[in-house]
């Protein structure tokens, strides 16, 4: 799909939203599929927006888990339209991609396919403000997982467009040691990130970065099937490092470990 057509595209959902599925009230839940021709595949991606939205909105991208879908954050997508966001919600994996690498030198391995993922984040973003959904406002990252390790990646990239970066216990790509973006992780009990991955306690007071673990919450519960106890405490840091440094303007089956 040429890019004339991806924005015809948004243009018709934002046209016809009305006949989208109501994921919660006032928010909209619309299934759209761009392309990405640097990777000659599909991106499949589901925006959350007010039902009553009008004009371009900041923008919140969430990048799932392995093995989990755009949907499965729904509980952080809808919080985020109720603060003011358009969030689009990316699925990164499709069928026929191959396995998740593992085993040795982990991090350079799977540096490949981060990049290509980033690459079609750029591709969501700069599609979805063209549409005016969103504006060129710098953005909110939520990332689980191996998605945390794509979004930190694309954080690295964009150094300038990205206000906040929340990782949802990614464990391969270590987190910036600066100010800049806003950085909050939230880490499981079972499950430790790679050596590096953590900034020390001395890195963590200069930069400003919010390290937090809520307790019994494991790598692969954090998502719509947590339990209410725990979805509160991750949307209690997630909307609390969004509010430090993005103030919107407008109104307001995961597998094993990675």
């Amino acid at each position: 799909m040429k890019r004339p057509a991806m924005r015809r595209l948004i243009a018709f959902v934002v046209a016809v939203a009305a006949l989208s599925e109501p994921a919660a009230a006032a928010t909209l839940r619309t299934a759209i599929t761009l392309y990405d021709p640097a990777r000659n595949r599909p991106v499949p991606v589901v925006l959350y927006r007010a039902e009553d939205a009008s004009g371009p909105q900041p923008l919140a991208v969430v990048s799932p888990g392995h093995g989990a879908s755009a949907t499965s954050y729904s509980f952080i997508s809808e919080a985020l339209v109720q603060r003011g966001y358009t969030v689009a919600a990316v699925q990164n994996e499709i069928p026929g991609d191959p396995p998740l690498i593992l085993g040795d030198d982990i991090f350079n391995r799977r540096m490949p396919g981060w990049r290509a993922a980033a690459g079609s984040l750029d591709l969501i973003v700069r599609t979805v403000r063209e549409a005016g959904l969103a504006n060129s406002q710098p953005l909110l990252l939520v990332g689980h997982s191996n998605g945390g390790d794509i979004s930190l990646l694309y954080a690295a990239e964009h150094p300038k467009d990205v206000a906040v970066a929340v990782t949802l216990d990614n464990r391969r790509y270590p987190l910036p040691r600066r100010p800049s973006p806003h950085v909050c992780t939230i880490r499981s009990v079972d499950q430790p990130p790679d050596p590096g991955v953590l900034p020390t306690p001395e890195e963590q007071k200069i930069n400003g970065t919010v390290i937090e673990t809520i307790p019994g919450l494991g790598h692969n519960d954090m998502a719509d099937w947590a339990t209410p106890v725990w979805r509160e405490g991750m949307l209690r840091v997630i909307l609390g490092c969004a509010e430090a440094r993005a103030q919107p303007k407008t109104q307001a089956g995961i597998g094993n470990s990675p």
